[in-house]
């Protein structure tokens, strides 16, 4: 992968959600994907690999792929990655459903 860019793994047909997260999140996000695909959701996981500057562009890229974002987040609930990711979203014309845990 370029430098400054963000990895996709695609699981399952990868059509039903996006999940953003990085560093420990990573390996979570992608058990949680194959118990989804296990249950006929597909799912693409998105780790930034960046965080500064985020990868916007290719966040805003797998988010409109699917329409709904769960962001995976291990920081502080304000002022934390996550307000980042949403900002770049909504930055980036994204208007579909995200959520963050």
């Amino acid at each position: 992968m370029p430098i400054g860019r963000a990895r996709t793994y695609s699981v399952g047909p990868a059509d039903a959600l996006t999940i953003v997260t990085y560093g420990n999140g990573l390996r979570m996000s992608l058990r949680v994907a194959a118990r989804l695909a296990g249950q006929g959701y597909g799912s693409r996981v998105v780790d930034l690999r960046w965080l500064s500057p985020l990868p916007a562009a290719d966040l805003v890229r797998e988010a409109t792929a699917t329409g709904r974002v769960l962001i995976v987040d291990e920081t502080r609930r304000s002022g934390g990655v996550g307000e980042g990711i949403l900002a770049a979203l909504v930055d980036g014309g994204f208007v579909g459903a995200a959520r963050r845990v």
